[in-house]
């Protein structure tokens, strides 16, 4: 099993129950910097060119996107992946 293979097993099992009680201010600050930082990047340059590589979709926000994207939900990953790293 390969590196990626493992990693996705590994998530595909997790339970809140089995996070750690010391891990989970950790989880919720990395996961609300994500968000944070998805939109923020949404509007800068690759975000916005990928976007329009993608079927049209009104949407001018992130949220928005994704309810009525018609893209796949690995173009959708894609997208808000980008727009996460943008700013770094």
């Amino acid at each position: 099993m390969g590196l990626t293979t493992a990693i996705g097993a590994f998530l595909a099992e997790m339970r809140p129950a089995r996070v750690p009680e010391a891990a989970r201010p950790i989880l919720r600050t990395g996961f609300t910097d994500c968000l944070g930082v998805m939109l923020a990047g949404w509007h800068d340059a690759a975000p916005t060119l990928l976007r329009g590589m993608l079927p049209p979709c009104e949407a001018t926000d992130v949220a928005g996107f994704v309810a009525t994207a018609t893209a796949t939900a690995p173009e959708i990953g894609l997208v808000l992946g980008a727009a996460a790293h943008a700013l770094d």
